[in-house]
């Protein structure tokens, strides 16, 4: 007798097994042998379908276990771009006080330049125009420095009475 072709499908196996032992004749032990075939048969379909519900709940605890790390991995990308975002700030603010030093850099060298000319020029006039020159030209600094010598002069006579209504 040819012999039926096995189907793909476990589950299709064994109906077919449980049909061929409905409708075969009774002979001796072909139906002992077709019902230990399709004991084995069964007892293989119940360790596949077993496998797979062990491996539906691995991959349930895998992907609930991944959920944290992408979590994790979210909250590290905001921060780096946070850091990105702060670096720039700092970049840029580094650069404008860097600009405004070369900007004074260039003030102090224009006017040490201009009292240089000054002073040259001055050499060639007699010594009485010359500080005469030399006052006019100090005069500011003078103003400042008076300035400056008043008000620590009044923050001194302040304290002074401060400190006698304490006591």
């Amino acid at each position: 007798a040819e012999e039926p072709e096995v189907p793909a499908d476990a589950n299709d196996l064994v109906v077919r097994i449980q049909e061929m032992i409905e409708t075969s004749p009774q002979e001796g032990g072909a139906v002992e042998e077709l019902e230990a075939k399709l004991s084995v048969y069964r007892g293989d379909l119940k360790a596949k379908e077993e496998s797979s519900a062990e491996l539906r709940t691995s991959l349930k605890e895998a992907v609930a276990l991944l959920k944290p790390l992408q979590d994790a991995v979210a909250r590290a990308d905001t921060e780096k771009k946070e850091l990105e975002e702060q670096l720039d700030r700092t970049e840029s603010e580094k650069q404008r006080i860097e600009d405004e030093k070369n900007a004074q850099i260039q003030q102090l060298e224009a006017h040490a330049t201009n009292l240089q000319q000054r002073l040259t020029g001055m050499a060639s006039l007699s010594p009485a125009t010359s500080l005469r020159n030399l006052d006019s030209t100090d005069d500011s600094s003078d103003r400042s420095s008076a300035k400056r010598r008043s008000e620590e002069k009044l923050q001194k006579l302040l304290q002074n009475a401060q400190s006698r209504f304490q006591e």
